[in-house]
C-alpha cells in the first residue's frame, strides 16, 4: 500500500472513530436492563444508534485492511485491537442487560483505537512529507 492510500485511510479511520463518539453522545438513552431482544429492537429502531453501530463495523473491516496493508505493525494492531474490544464490547452491551463493563470496554476499546489511529496518521503524514 503506498503511504499516501495508508495516509488516506488513516485519516478516515481517526474521522470514523470521532463521528462513532458524536453519534454515542447524541443518540437516544439507551434503555438498561432489557433482555437482549428489546436491546437489538432498541439500536434497530433508533437512527442514531443503528449508524453508530454500523459506522463501528465499518471501522473494523477498515482496521483489518490497515493491519493487513501495514503487515501486522505496533499502531495498526493497537487500532485493530482497540476495535475489536470496542465492537465485541458493544455486541456484549446491547445483549446482556447493558452491563457498566460493556460500556467501560466499550469506550476503553474506542480511546485505545483513535489514540493509535491519531499516531498513525500523523507517522503517515510524516513520511508523507518526506517523501515529497
Amino acid at each position: 500500500m503506498s503511504t499516501k492510500t495508508h495516509t488516506t485511510l488513516a485519516l478516515a479511520l481517526t474521522v470514523q472513530l470521532v463521528a462513532i463518539a458524536v453519534l454515542a453522545g447524541f443518540g437516544p438513552v439507551f434503555p438498561s436492563g432489557v433482555d437482549a431482544a428489546a436491546g437489538w429492537r432498541f439500536l434497530g429502531g433508533h437512527a442514531l444508534e443503528l449508524a453508530h453501530a454500523l459506522l463501528g463495523v465499518l471501522v473494523l473491516v477498515q482496521a483489518l485492511i490497515l493491519i493487513v496493508a501495514a503487515r501486522a505493525k505496533l499502531v495498526p494492531a493497537l487500532i485493530l485491537t482497540g476495535v475489536v474490544v470496542a465492537v465485541a464490547s458493544g455486541a456484549a452491551f446491547v445483549s446482556s442487560r447493558q452491563p457498566e463493563s460493556a460500556l467501560w470496554l466499550m469506550t476503553t476499546g474506542w480511546l485505545v483505537s483513535l489514540s493509535a489511529a491519531v499516531v498513525e496518521l500523523v507517522r503517515q503524514r510524516r513520511q508523507l512529507k518526506a517523501g515529497s
